[in-house]
C-alpha cells in the first residue's frame, strides 16, 4: 500500500476513495490495545466515527494523544507551582506586566 511521509508521521493512503487515511508514527511499530468501554461511550464513539468518516481506532488514538499532551502540560504546571525558586505572581501583577509589554 502506498504511503506518504510527513515528519515522523506517515499517511497511509486509503484502499478505495471512500476509505479514510490512517495516520501512525513511522518510527514505531503499531501496538494493539484492547479496551472495554461502557455501552454509552461505545455508542457515542460509533456516532462520531460515522459522522467524521474515521475509524474508531483513529479517534481513540487522537483522544489519547490529546490527553497525554494535556497531562504533560499539567505536570509542567505542577512542577513550576512546586518550584520554590519560581515566583508566583498575582493576576493583577500579570496584567500589569502584559500591559507594559504591549506598550513597547
Amino acid at each position: 500500500m502506498p504511503t506518504e511521509s510527513s515528519g515522523n508521521m506517515r499517511l497511509r493512503r486509503p484502499r478505495a476513495s471512500t476509505d479514510p487515511p490512517y495516520l501512525y508514527y513511522s518510527d514505531h511499530v503499531p501496538v494493539s490495545l484492547s479496551v472495554r468501554l461502557p455501552e454509552k461511550v461505545a455508542k457515542d464513539l460509533d456516532q462520531v466515527a460515522s459522522a467524521t468518516d474515521r475509524p474508531r481506532s483513529y479517534l481513540v488514538l487522537k483522544a489519547l494523544e490529546s490527553y497525554l499532551s494535556e497531562y504533560a502540560d499539567y505536570q509542567i504546571a505542577l512542577d513550576r507551582l512546586r518550584d520554590k525558586d519560581d515566583p508566583i505572581i498575582s493576576s493583577r501583577e500579570l496584567r500589569r506586566r502584559l500591559a507594559t509589554k504591549q506598550r513597547l
